[in-house]
């Protein structure tokens, strides 16, 4: 008999990175548009999974300038254009793998 594979379990980081993705993914399709207000809950049935990777992913995206959070109000996404969006990405995917080799020489 083989021998049975565990399956390692998500930790919380892995869904709140799958739930980044996500939204992420959803700006650049532009199924989120432009100074719309987001439903975390919506969010979280469109990405099936619970609000609290949904909410961990909006306030990174907020960090990044992608949406705001209006207290008692929600979260909206900032009025930027699809360009500013790319070009926001291109100068972090620029500046991670800039990074990459320092991070990998370190361990």
């Amino acid at each position: 008999m083989g021998k049975k594979i565990k399956k390692k379990k998500k930790s919380k980081d892995d869904f709140t990175q799958e739930a980044y993705m996500g939204i992420r993914r959803m700006f650049f399709l532009n199924e989120i548009i432009p100074g719309q207000k987001i439903s975390y809950g919506d969010l979280a049935k469109r990405l099936e999974m619970s609000t609290t990777p949904v909410i961990q992913a909006l306030k990174r995206l907020e960090y990044q300038g992608l949406v705001r959070h209006e207290p008692n109000r929600g979260y909206y996404t900032e009025n930027i254009s699809l360009k500013e969006i790319t070009e926001i990405y291109e100068f972090r995917q620029l500046i991670e793998t800039s990074l990459l080799p320092k991070t990998i020489s370190q361990d």
